[in-house]
C-alpha cells in the first residue's frame, strides 16, 4: 500500500469512497499487486480477497471491484505510473541488470477483429530491465513500432 500511495497523484484519496463511485488509484494498484503476488487470475484473485476481511480492512475497502473492473483498470493504467510502481517496489537493486525483449503477435480472433475495425497494429514488443540477482523488473518499455532492440535497449537502460 505504501509503495502504491507513493507513486499516485492523490495518495490521500479514500480507497472506497462513501456513496459509491470509483476506487482510488492506489487501492487498485495495491489490488493488482496482490493479484500478481497470489499468482491468480483476476476472477480468482477477487474471489480470494473477498474471503480476507483483514486484508480489505488494511487497504480500507468495504467492497471489492468486479474482476472485470480490475482487469479494465490495469489495461488503462498509465505507463508512467506502472513504471514508478516498479521502481518503488524494486528496493534491493544490485546494480547488475539484464535487458530482455519479447514480441507478442496478435492471435487469430484478435486479428479478425483488427481487420474488421481497420486497426493496423500487428505486434507488440516489450522490453524489460531486470535485476539479475533479485529478478526484480525495474523498468519496462512497450512499443508497436518495429524498432530494433539496439535502439530500445539503451533507452531503457538510461531510464
Amino acid at each position: 500500500m505504501a509503495k502504491s500511495k507513493s507513486v499516485v497523484a492523490n495518495p490521500d484519496e479514500p480507497a472506497d469512497p462513501e456513496g459509491g463511485g470509483g476506487f482510488a488509484e492506489w487501492a487498485m494498484l495495491t489490488l493488482h499487486a496482490l493479484r500478481i503476488e497470489l499468482a491468480k487470475s483476476y476472477r480468482v484473485a477477487v474471489d480470494l480477497l473477498s474471503e480476507m476481511p483483514g486484508v480489505l480492512d488494511e487497504i480500507g475497502l468495504t467492497r471489492l471491484p468486479h474482476y472485470t473492473v480490475l482487469r479494465t483498470w490495469f489495461e488503462r493504467i498509465l505507463t508512467e505510473t506502472w513504471r514508478a510502481f516498479l521502481g518503488a517496489s524494486a528496493e534491493k537493486r544490485t546494480g547488475h541488470a539484464s535487458i530482455d525483449a519479447t514480441g507478442f503477435d496478435r492471435d487469430q480472433p484478435s486479428r479478425h477483429y483488427a481487420n474488421r475495425t481497420d486497426y493496423r497494429v500487428r505486434a507488440l514488443k516489450v522490453t524489460a530491465l531486470v535485476d539479475v540477482e533479485t529478478l526484480y523488473v525495474t523498468d519496462i518499455h512497450s512499443t508497436t513500432s518495429k524498432k530494433h532492440d539496439a535502439k530500445i535497449g539503451p533507452q531503457v537502460a538510461r531510464r
